[in-house]
């Protein structure tokens, strides 16, 4: 059953005991939102396909306009998985450098919270010319 899990957000819970290995749920592969389903839906996609962008970064730009469509009334398939995303996520992304360098500094964390942060920003880097070409 889908339940509601707090600060986890939502999740599979069985109500009966799991045998290991038993399969409990089977998504088909076109409901799975893959780079590659969101390079085809785009309506940037020969921008992405041309800036040879990692696949999170076309994830991340396919999800953006999946918003703007859903939050426009315009079609979209993944309009039902977008509007049960959180506003935010909850992520190392929205804290600023001073919070990271004071509440982990010492930590093993923040080294790692450094890395994510940097590839974070040439994923932006990256982005930003490709969208700002398609909508030019």
């Amino acid at each position: 059953f889908l339940q509601d899990c707090g600060q986890a957000g939502r999740g599979l819970v069985a109500h009966t005991r799991v045998r290991q290995c038993e399969t409990v749920l089977q998504v088909p592969e076109s409901l799975i939102l893959t780079p590659s389903a969101g390079l085809s839906a785009s309506a940037i996609a020969d921008r992405l396909e041309s800036a040879e962008l990692p696949a999170w970064s076309v994830l991340a730009v396919f999800l953006a306009e999946s918003k703007y469509r859903t939050e426009n009334s315009e079609y979209c398939k993944w309009s039902e998985y977008i509007k049960i995303l959180p506003p935010s996520p909850e992520t190392i992304l929205q804290w600023r450098q001073e919070e990271v360098d004071t509440l982990l500094k010492g930590t093993s964390a923040e080294k790692a919270a450094h890395e994510i942060l940097s590839a974070a920003d040439r994923s932006w880097r990256e982005i930003v010319p490709v969208v700002d070409r398609a909508v030019a």
